[in-house]
């Protein structure tokens, strides 16, 4: 049989500040959260599929789509042509990785008295730009004319809203006071539950919610009343991550994002290994289940 997390620590009572503070007759029992569960939750979403999208998978969905798409011989010839760009764009991240840490231990030593050398050249892309041009203007071609793909990039961009509701699917213990009943299930309160939940207290009271959840593991024991939103931990309004835009010198080396959509999403440590990008079309998104950063840091204030 399944085994689930236990949030072994008493809940707390929670008022929140959109529902009328201490007036409100709307409670939430939320248990403070320890470190050690904070190590485990990661796994929770996975084991309750809420993960963000590997590597493997975004560039699979591209090949499907193209033989979805073309005729088998103009095909092979277009996954061909992005296979190599993916392939080139690996080398190039992998070689600006180890350029970086050449050129982090050279300040380093700077710092420490050693003698001042110039930084090496930073590493040429293995493409032209002609050729880079040309995986990502077909890239965008197949985008529109694929549905699946477009999803899909919806998909990757809700997965830290996902993760924030699934933390509080996963952590509340309970609710008083609302005409939607508590219930959990599997060791997580079911997605028909929540939504009826969200739709009775609305967008900000949700919001407040999934913050006082993470900000859980800093509550005592004891703490009761009223939540306050913290202005400086408010959350961008459509909950998706920032986008990358890693910047280079102007030799070519620049690139951007195809789908103009995916985003990157970072992950603190806390829980998991840090997750790549989704949004450079490099095919490299999170390859690991994790929580993503700004779940994370509102848990740490």
């Amino acid at each position: 049989m399944a085994q689930y997390l236990t949030l072994d620590l008493d809940p707390v009572p929670v008022r929140l500040a959109a529902l009328g503070g201490d007036d409100s007759n709307a409670v939430f029992l939320i248990p403070p959260v320890s470190e050690a569960d904070l190590d485990d939750l990661g796994m929770e979403l996975f084991r309750h599929n809420i993960a963000p999208t590997t590597q493997e998978t975004f560039r699979a969905k591209f090949f499907d789509e193209i033989y979805e798409i073309y005729e088998e011989g103009e095909a092979d010839e277009l996954a061909n042509m992005l296979d190599a760009h993916w392939q080139a764009e690996d080398q190039h991240k992998e070689a600006m990785d180890d350029w970086q840490l050449e050129e982090d231990q050279r300040l380093i030593d700077i710092e420490m008295g050693a003698e001042h050398r110039d930084p090496k050249p930073l590493p040429k892309r293995l493409t032209s730009p002609r050729e880079r041009a040309r995986a990502v203007s077909f890239a965008e071609d197949l985008k529109q004319k694929s549905r699946v793909l477009r999803d899909f990039v919806v998909e990757m961009q809700t997965y830290s809203k996902r993760a924030s509701s699934g933390l509080a699917r996963i952590i509340l213990s309970g609710w008083e006071g609302l005409e939607t009943p508590f219930v959990k299930e599997h060791g997580i309160v079911p997605e028909e539950t929540y939504r009826a939940l969200r739709n009775e207290i609305g967008r900000a009271a949700i919001a407040q919610l999934e913050l006082a959840v993470v900000s859980s593991k800093v509550l005592e024991r004891t703490e009761v009343g009223n939540f306050v939103w913290p202005p400086e931990s408010k959350p961008v309004e459509n909950g998706s991550a920032e986008q990358n835009s890693d910047q280079e010198p102007n030799d070519g080396n620049s690139t951007g994002s195809p789908t103009g959509q995916t985003p990157a999403e970072e992950s603190a440590k806390t829980t998991a290994e840090s997750f790549g990008s989704t949004g450079s079309f490099d095919g490299d998104p999170s390859n690991n289940v994790s929580i993503p950063a700004e779940t994370l840091s509102a848990a740490q204030r």
